[in-house]
């Protein structure tokens, strides 16, 4: 497991989401985490969530700190299906993949 991954791990856990806690898959890309998790809506129904996050650096931090992108990118996250969440994983990678090419 790569070093940002096993940082953002860290870091979720003393960060949990809300909505979707339970991380499902985690995939790093061009230095960006994207990660997919799962939960419950306030009706019981499973909800997943797609996060795609930019790892902050700071000379005066004490510890690693993660920034979402999917404002930035104008991407929303929130799925009652897993395939979409999927898709929107790879959406993601693209729009990544521009933002990264245009930097």
């Amino acid at each position: 497991m790569s070093q940002i991954k096993r940082e953002f791990r860290k870091w979720a856990k003393e960060h949990p989401n809300f909505m979707t806690p339970t991380i499902v898959k985690l995939l790093e890309h061009k230095g960006f985490i994207i990660e997919l998790s799962e939960g419950t809506d306030f009706k019981r129904n499973r909800i997943y969530g797609v996060t795609s996050l930019k790892e902050l650096k700071c000379s005066e931090c004490t510890s690693t700190k993660f920034k979402s992108m999917n404002d930035e990118l104008g991407i929303s996250g929130m799925h009652y299906s897993y395939s979409e969440a999927l898709i929107t994983m790879d959406v993601i990678k693209r729009a990544l993949d521009s933002v990264t090419m245009e930097a």
